[in-house]
């Protein structure tokens, strides 16, 4: 569909930002983003600016899910036939628990990528008390370099919004 994006452009504006492809793609200097989503966009937000925080948070969980796959693996290989516990699924129950109730140990932003990234098939789901309840995805790697100060600089020429599509429709 990039044909029927014209070549010049003042303004982009994307209602419905999502995982924000066509944005990070194009590379506007000016743009409206937004998404239903409140959780979302302050994963955005935060990764606008917050950034240095952001990357040292995710670059410490990283080191961490590293760590605890390579056991998980080394332990898996001296008895196969054995259930072994692997301490990432700890950890996301516990990022989990945070995800539900912040306790200011990570930038939300970061929790929200971390159970993004590591729950069962990237759902979304919650119990009737409004807590996240998705189980653990059980994933033998988290990239956490997807994150880059590249996509936070180019968010600095954005104004971000969590609000209905028919309210930024308004704004275009």
């Amino acid at each position: 569909f990039l044909q029927y994006i014209p070549d010049n452009f003042d303004r982009y504006i994307e209602p419905f930002f999502g995982g924000g492809a066509v944005y990070f793609y194009l590379e506007p200097e000016i743009a409206i983003i937004n998404d239903v989503n409140e959780r979302l966009m302050r994963f955005y937000r935060q990764l606008r600016d917050n950034y240095p925080e952001m990357r040292a948070q995710l670059d410490e969980l990283q080191r961490l899910y590293e760590a605890n796959q390579a056991t998980f693996k080394r332990l898996k290989a001296q008895q196969p036939d054995e259930r072994i516990p692997n301490a990432n699924e700890e950890l996301y129950y516990k990022m989990r628990e945070l995800f539900n109730h912040p306790d200011g140990s990570y930038l939300d932003g970061v929790v929200y990528f971390f159970i993004n990234k590591t729950a069962y098939s990237g759902m979304i789901r919650y119990n009737s008390n409004g807590e996240y309840n998705v189980p653990f995805g059980r994933y033998p790697n988290l990239n956490t370099q997807l994150v880059t100060e590249q996509h936070s600089q180019l968010l600095r020429g954005a104004d971000l919004y969590s609000l209905d599509y028919r309210d930024i429709f308004d704004m275009a």
